[in-house]
């Protein structure tokens, strides 16, 4: 909520989703903003795996994203597959 909270105080306008398929497939905060995508899921966890990032892999298949973010409590940056990483869920409050 707190990403999203400054989002509607920049200037430049960005979307937010939840992405959710009739098979199943979810992803938590998909933002849209100057035209690229940003996948992300959240996660109440200290450990990260690449399996948390499954539902934003599948997203993938479908629509381009310029990155995808496992965000969780793990201070370290995990790479956890193409343009998908995993990070601290503080890191994107200072993204621009």
């Amino acid at each position: 909520m707190e990403a999203i909270k400054r989002l509607a105080y920049q200037t430049r306008r960005a979307n937010c989703y939840f992405y959710r398929t009739q098979n199943g497939v979810e992803v938590d905060l998909i933002i849209d903003k100057d035209n690229e995508l940003r996948a992300y899921e959240i996660k109440f966890s200290k450990t990260i795996s690449r399996d948390m990032a499954k539902g934003i892999k599948m997203f993938q298949k479908d629509h381009e994203i310029k990155n995808g973010y496992v965000l969780s409590l793990n201070k370290d940056n995990v790479p956890l597959g193409e343009n998908i990483f995993g990070t601290h869920w503080g890191n994107i409050l200072n993204e621009k």
